[in-house]
């Protein structure tokens, strides 16, 4: 009996994925295999194989785990594993800004459009002495009040 048909479930299990790059896969493809195995060893035992040598029979019967941790690697690339997660996570920040542009848009906040700019001080422009004494702008030029009277 050769080294490969005395490991255990656990021991298949970690060699196939030790073979595979993506980390990311590995619990994924682990889970996977420990169910397979499960279910097989679960067969056996309906078949009067005591529960130690089915877990052992069903890792045997599922193959070399050198030959099923290169496929499974060439099916969960690195690149294309990290190109999906980083995909995954722009999309969520795009629908977080949005989200966020959506709730300010409801609590009233007006944002500048091209047809009505800011007004100078609302840009930041220094306000002389004079300005500060004649009192506020004209409603119309204030940008937080959209050109309505206050």
């Amino acid at each position: 009996m050769d080294e490969k048909a005395k490991m255990s479930g656990e021991e298949f299990i970690e060699a196939v994925c030790a073979k595979v790059r993506f980390a990311p896969a590995r619990k994924q493809i682990a889970d996977e295999l420990r169910a397979h195995l499960e279910d097989r060893a679960a067969m056996l035992e309906e078949h009067g194989v005591p529960p130690e040598d089915a877990a052992a029979r069903a890792a045997a019967s599922m193959g070399d785990p050198e030959e099923i941790g290169t496929a499974l690697d060439k099916e969960h690339s690195p690149l294309w594993g990290w190109m999906a997660v980083w995909t995954d996570v722009a999309r969520y920040l795009v629908l977080f800004l949005v989200g966020l542009m959506v709730l300010l848009a409801m609590m009233g906040a007006d944002w500048p459009t091209p047809m009505r700019p800011m007004a100078a001080h609302d840009r930041g422009a220094q306000v002389s002495a004079a300005d500060r004494s004649a009192g506020p702008a004209p409603a119309e030029s204030s940008l937080w009040t959209g050109g309505e009277a206050l």
